[in-house]
């Protein structure tokens, strides 16, 4: 699996993604690259006060069945929540004929969500990045912010960002799920965290 720093940013396989360069160094905490479909990916490892800032960053995820959103999750006081949160998201859509932007709705099941459907051949497929800034603190709610990219189902290109919080108090997050909803499983992506510390 490729995954190097850069002067230009961040590569991971075959997508680069210029991200925070001047902040610091990024050290690669776990890489993940897998050959078969799987429900979810979960970080468990190395998620504490070790880093100020993670980031979750893959490229190519698709699904080959039902058409849904992928979303990421946070594990919080010994469980994974599947609920309680608010996210605020912004899409842009190309079709072959224009381009528009829509406001979406929020959703209450995820920190960060593509709201891009990544069902597609093997030619398509979901590229995305999710900032984490100091989700060990105890003194505010664990916030996300988070970029997708790709073709939809429909060979549309869109491009969406979004915010989201875990609103379930101020407590310290320790894993990081990556995940399509409704339980559909997912493949052709390399997925990789790291971490970031200010000084």
């Amino acid at each position: 699996m490729a995954v190097s720093l850069n002067p230009n940013g961040l590569t991971l396989g075959s997508t680069t993604v210029d991200d925070w360069n001047d902040a610091g160094v990024w050290t690669l905490i776990e890489a993940v690259d897998f050959s078969s479909y799987v429900s979810s990916v979960d970080f468990t490892t190395g998620i504490n006060s070790t880093y100020d800032t993670y980031m979750l960053i893959g490229s190519g995820m698709h699904t080959n069945n039902a058409a849904t959103e992928a979303c990421v999750q946070a594990y919080v006081n010994g469980a994974w929540q599947t609920s309680n949160y608010m996210v605020i998201s912004q899409r842009i859509i190309r079709t072959s004929t224009n381009a528009n932007n829509q406001d979406t709705t929020n959703y209450t099941d995820c920190l960060s969500t593509s709201y891009l459907n990544p069902k597609g051949g093997s030619n398509q497929g979901v590229d995305f990045k999710v900032i984490f800034n100091n989700p060990s603190s105890t003194s505010y709610r664990v916030q996300a912010m988070g970029e997708w990219w790709g073709e939809d189902n429909a060979v549309n290109l869109v491009y969406n960002n979004c915010a989201g919080v875990y609103r379930g108090g101020n407590q310290a997050m320790t894993g990081i799920r990556l995940r399509i909803r409704n339980g559909v499983s997912f493949n052709g992506y390399k997925v990789a965290l790291y971490g970031l510390k200010y000084s």
